[in-house]
């Protein structure tokens, strides 16, 4: 762990997690307006998944968004099991409280690798 948090520049996970995510929305639904799979004034993402380059496109970003957000949530596991030090008296529910989001996010980015792997 970093000496000093703010050397290690921790918040640009959260920060690339959030700006990869809609960019990834986005040029999906772009590359199937381009190629005129969806209509262009009915926006409908669910729709652009059907198609072969835009189905890559979108797998491939949203795993990369799916690692982003397993390393996000491991990271802010250690920071907050880091910080529970700070609080005495409530520091067992912390812990607690600590594990079970940690366990949340792990299933959020395994499930989000599965969407984005495995297409209906």
């Amino acid at each position: 762990m970093c000496r000093l948090l703010s050397s290690c520049n921790l918040a640009l996970l959260p920060f690339s997690l959030c700006l990869l995510s809609i960019l990834t929305f986005l040029t999906t639904y772009l590359v199937a307006v381009y190629r005129k799979d969806v209509y262009p004034y009915f926006p409908v993402v669910g729709r652009t998944y059907d198609r072969s380059p835009q189905k890559n496109i979108f797998s491939q970003l949203f795993n990369i968004c799916s690692f982003l957000a397993f390393i996000t949530f491991g990271v802010r596991y250690f920071q907050l099991r880091h910080d529970a030090d700070w609080n005495e008296p409530d520091k067992p529910f912390v812990l607690k409280l600590n594990k079970i989001s940690l366990l949340a996010g792990i299933g959020a980015a395994a499930g989000a690798s599965l969407i984005a792997n495995f297409t209906v």
